[in-house]
């Protein structure tokens, strides 16, 4: 309970942060490696095109600066981790705004159980693989 209330905290406070772009770098190591990093960057913001690791009909792009240089040093990680059927840009403001508090965030796609993949969805394996 503790650690819920140091985790709400700590989001409400980098939420509160003065805002700067986040930097990201895409992720597509073939099939089975897909996602991004988001990261601290000092570069003004854009609209970064996701190519085929974007949704067509729902997200082709995030806001950010693509492959910008990384803004501070021994900078705190953050995983996210999406949903059932989600996939990694699916809480992109989230890590947005963690980036620009000074974290690094990482969200990569689970095979088998994201919006463009759903063939393990139902599957108990798919879920002990994200332990």
């Amino acid at each position: 309970m503790l650690r819920r209330a140091w985790v709400c905290a700590a989001i409400l406070f980098c939420l509160s942060s003065p805002t700067r772009a986040a930097g990201i770098q895409l992720l597509e190591r073939g099939p089975g490696l897909t996602g991004a990093i988001w990261y601290p960057c000092a570069a003004e913001g854009q609209s970064v095109s996701l190519g085929s690791l974007g949704i067509a009909a729902w997200q082709d792009s995030l806001p950010g600066v693509k492959d910008c240089p990384v803004a501070g040093t021994r900078l705190p990680l953050v995983i996210v981790s999406h949903g059932r059927g989600g996939w990694f840009a699916g809480h992109y403001d989230v890590a947005g705004a963690l980036a620009s508090a000074g974290f690094i965030v990482a969200a990569i796609n689970h095979p088998g159980d994201t919006v463009n993949d759903d063939s393990h969805r139902d599957d108990l394996s798919i879920r002990a693989r994200r332990i």
